[in-house]
C-alpha cells in the first residue's frame, strides 16, 4: 500500500465488512475536527445513539488524559469515538482500562504484534506507544447522560515529529507495510462490543483480561505520583473490579491506587 497518498476514510467500505450486532450501526464521518471527543460532547444527548462513532480523519487538536497532546498525521490513522447511553457511569474508569486491554489484545491477535496496556490508558509495543484513549461521562443529576470513549491508533503513521521518534510506532512502523483503516476497524469493533457487553455486565472476564494485558502484572515497579518518585518498590497485582490498581508494597500491605496521574516503571 502506498500511504502517502492514502484517502479519506470509507464509511461504504467498512460498512461492508462490519459484524455487529449495535455498534457501529450508525457512523458519522468528518474530515477534519478538533477532537471527536469534543464534538460529541458539544451534541444534545438525544441526538446520539447508543453505540454511535464519529470518525475524523485530521484531528488537529486531539488530546488525552490531562489535555496532554494527542498528534497524528491526517488521513493515515484512526481517531475516533463511540457513544455509549443508559450505562452505569459509576464504573467508567473500568471501561477506559477494558477498551484499551481489549485494543491490546487485538493488536496481538490479528497483527503479532508484541502490545501491552501501560495503565491506566495507553497501548504500547515495547517500550512505544501505538495508541491511546481518553474516557468523559456527563451527568443529569445522579443519572449518566451519555459515555464517550475517544481512541487514537497508529496505523499507516510513517513519520514523527522529533519528539515522538523515540516514544511512539505505528503498525506500519512495525509491520512495514501499510493496512486498510477500514479493515482495521470494522473487525476491531466485534471484539469491542463483546468486551462492552461483558463491561455492562460487571462481567469477572473484564478484570482477568486487563490483568492479562497489564505492563508489568506480577512485577515490582517503582512509582511516581505526580510526577513524584515514591521511595519505595511495589508490586503490581492488577486492577479490581472497579479498574483501580491494586499494589502490594515491601511491607506486604495491598494499596488502592485511584489516583490516575500515576506511572510505574519495572526495577
Amino acid at each position: 500500500m502506498d500511504t502517502t497518498k492514502a484517502p479519506g476514510f470509507d464509511l461504504a467500505l467498512c460498512y461492508t465488512s462490519l459484524e455487529t450486532e449495535w455498534l457501529g450501526h450508525s457512523m458519522w464521518y468528518y474530515k477534519s475536527l478538533p477532537s471527536t471527543n469534543s464534538h460529541l460532547k458539544e451534541i444534545c444527548p438525544s441526538a446520539l445513539t447508543h453505540g454511535l462513532i464519529c470518525i475524523t480523519d485530521d484531528q488537529y487538536e486531539g488530546r488525552g488524559q490531562y489535555n496532554r497532546v494527542w498528534a497524528t498525521e491526517s488521513y493515515k490513522n484512526l481517531t475516533f469515538s463511540f457513544v455509549l447511553k443508559s450505562v452505569d457511569g459509576q464504573h467508567v474508569h473500568l471501561l477506559n482500562i477494558a477498551t484499551a486491554s481489549i485494543l491490546s489484545k487485538y493488536l496481538r491477535d490479528t497483527y503479532s504484534l508484541d502490545t501491552k496496556v501501560k495503565w491506566p490508558n495507553d497501548v504500547y509495543v515495547g517500550d512505544k506507544k501505538i495508541a491511546g484513549l481518553l474516557t468523559e461521562a456527563s451527568f443529569c443529576g445522579r443519572e449518566t447522560e451519555k459515555v464517550i470513549v475517544g481512541i487514537g491508533i497508529n496505523i499507516n503513521h510513517e513519520h514523527f515529529t522529533e519528539d515522538f521518534e523515540n516514544i511512539a510506532t505505528s503498525i506500519y512502523r512495525e509491520l512495514g507495510v501499510g493496512i486498510s483503516r477500514e479493515e482495521f476497524l470494522s473487525r476491531f469493533l466485534p471484539y469491542l462490543e463483546n468486551m462492552i457487553e461483558e463491561w455492562s455486565r460487571n462481567s469477572e472476564v473484564i478484570q482477568k483480561t486487563i490483568n492479562q494485558e497489564l505492563m508489568s502484572y506480577g512485577k515490582w515497579v517503582k512509582v511516581t505520583v505526580d510526577g513524584k518518585l515514591k521511595e519505595n518498590s511495589y508490586k503490581v497485582l492488577g486492577v479490581d473490579k472497579e479498574g483501580y490498581l491494586i499494589l502490594l508494597d515491601e511491607e506486604l500491605q495491598v494499596k488502592r491506587i485511584t489516583h490516575q496521574n500515576v506511572r510505574f516503571y519495572e526495577t
